[in-house]
């Protein structure tokens, strides 16, 4: 074996040659690979400049996001009476385009009084771009019986194109 001249680390000159030129490739093939390949996401932007939104948006909705383009509207219907909707969390993006609609069938279908059977339902506008959570809650899932876990509250994410 020969017998390297080692600087006071214990490092001969030939091992450092060898690191720098280890890094200088890595660089060079770091470099070539940033400027010559044609880099594209790899995960598809969720936001789109269409509307993806069902209408009426229902209570098998819940926690999802939507797009809608500015100027559409769109509605959402809720079963059961009990439900009261929240304004907006950004009534400058989506607002309030009417009275809530109630529609009760308390006495068809065998409905029993005060068991909220019907439906409420209530119609938005997108007034400019940005994004707005809706939201609706209720205290009572049927006759004298509360609400449990998250079946009291309903929320929708609206991104307006």
């Amino acid at each position: 074996m020969h017998n390297l001249n080692k600087d006071k680390y214990g490092f001969a000159a030939i091992e450092i040659v060898l690191v720098v030129l280890l890094i200088a490739l890595i660089g060079f093939v770091g470099y070539f690979v940033v400027k010559h390949i044609d880099a594209k996401p790899l995960i598809k932007p969720s936001i789109s400049h269409s509307s993806n939104i069902p209408n009426p948006v229902t209570y098998s909705d819940n926690n999802k996001y939507y797009n809608v383009v500015k100027g559409q509207s769109f509605s959402i219907q809720l079963n059961s009476t009990y439900w009261q909707f929240n304004s907006p969390q950004n009534s400058s993006v989506v607002q309030l385009a009417g009275a809530t609609s109630v529609v009760s069938t308390e006495f068809q279908n065998h409905c029993v009084a005060g068991q909220g059977c019907g439906s409420v339902t209530q119609l938005y506008k997108a007034i400019k771009k940005g994004q707005t959570s809706l939201t609706a809650n209720r205290n009572s899932c049927g006759e004298a019986m509360a609400c449990t876990g998250n079946s009291g509250s309903y929320k929708i994410v609206i991104n307006v194109n």
